[in-house]
């Protein structure tokens, strides 16, 4: 056999190789992000620390969403509290090996922010929120998370973690679907209305101006 003729063979099975296992990364990645949205407390518990994870971005988010609506539900916030420490670990414990896999993963860090809040780990909190502002520092949608989390934390954070969190207030308060958000909290939480005036009033003229604005329907409707 000439050595062109054994090229060939070879490369045409390396190819068929290759399909075989791409056929199988796919049917899996599809098993899992089908499967985890029938996830529920009982799925969760049951795997014992080692929840399916996938190789894509879309997995990841299938099931890191699927473990938040499994720990924010009815069922999973008025579990006992030995059980509901271990269905939050578990959801941590996938969200780490996310991050652990790609360490550029915003969503992930957020979420973990989350579940070491649940956790009342305090230092774990800053760190996967510092994580994720260095990984996704404009993105609306990852501010809109993290707004939350760190406002529920801020007398734990560092100075560092504060201003950071001032940004993504800045960030919220110059889009269309975060100042409602902001304004609404505004009114509701009077310890939130110095520090938001402060971010407010270092931007420019015409995104006060708009703020004032979404602020002064927020009462009305209050």
């Amino acid at each position: 056999m000439r050595f062109g003729s054994v090229f060939n063979f070879l490369a045409a099975g390396v190819f068929a190789a290759l399909l075989v296992v791409t056929a199988w990364i796919a049917q899996k990645e599809i098993a899992i992000a089908t499967g985890a949205k029938g996830w529920d407390t009982r799925y969760i518990l049951g795997q014992n620390g080692a929840l399916p994870m996938g190789f894509s971005l879309d997995t990841d988010y299938a099931v890191i969403d699927a473990c938040l609506r499994v720990t924010t539900s009815a069922e999973g916030l008025f579990l006992p509290s030995t059980a509901r420490g271990t269905l939050v670990a578990a959801c941590q414990s996938l969200a780490g090996r996310i991050t652990d896999s790609s360490p550029l993963n915003s969503y992930g860090w957020v979420v973990q922010a989350r579940f070491a809040a649940a956790l009342g780990q305090d230092s774990a909190v800053e760190q996967a929120l510092r994580r994720s502002y260095a990984t996704g520092p404009t993105e609306q949608w990852l501010a809109e998370q993290r707004v939350p989390v760190a406002e529920a934390a801020l007398a734990g954070l560092s100075p560092a973690a504060r201003a950071e969190h001032r940004q993504d207030l800045a960030i919220l308060v110059q889009s269309q679907r975060g100042i409602a958000a902001i304004a609404q909290r505004y009114v509701r939480d009077e310890g939130f209305r110095a520090r938001i005036t402060a971010v407010v009033e270092a931007l420019p003229a015409a995104d006060q101006a708009r703020f004032v604005q979404v602020l002064r329907a927020a009462v009305r409707q209050r």
